[in-house]
């Protein structure tokens, strides 16, 4: 398991060009349901939001990045219906990377359109870049 400690690595890279980090631990199964984990990434951003002017970062330009499970958490940080209950904006997140680990299933991406495909056997990681609307 990454901890927020394992996983700032990359931090020093995006300092170095003016970019705040923040590295969000998270509570692994079987330990909190998937709805607990997911409220607590929800409640960094939320945290984040309120309080980050404090650390150097603009809670105006709020993205998200993540990789396999942090990648699907990510997902639902970008998902909409969740903001009024954490007090922040609707359009809170900005846009994201997200590096998704998934066994059967593939997403691409076209002209903006969303598709899934099944896929036989093995595993798939990508990236996929979530503009937030206009």
């Amino acid at each position: 398991m990454l901890s927020k400690n394992e996983s700032s690595f990359m931090a020093p890279n995006f300092v170095e060009k003016g970019i705040a980090v923040a590295a969000v631990n998270y509570t692994l199964r079987p330990d909190a349901t998937l709805d607990e984990i997911v409220a607590e990434t929800r409640r960094s951003i939320s945290w984040l939001y309120q309080n980050g002017a404090d650390y150097g970062c603009d809670p105006e330009r709020i993205y998200i990045a993540g990789s396999s499970a942090g990648g699907h958490l990510a997902g639902m940080l970008a998902s909409g219906g969740w903001q009024e209950d954490f007090s922040v904006p609707s359009d809170v997140i900005k846009g994201g990377m997200l590096g998704l680990a998934i066994a059967r299933t593939i997403v691409r991406s076209h002209s903006g359109d969303i598709t899934v495909a099944n896929r036989d056997g093995g595993g798939a990681i990508f990236s996929i870049c979530l503009p937030t609307e206009n």
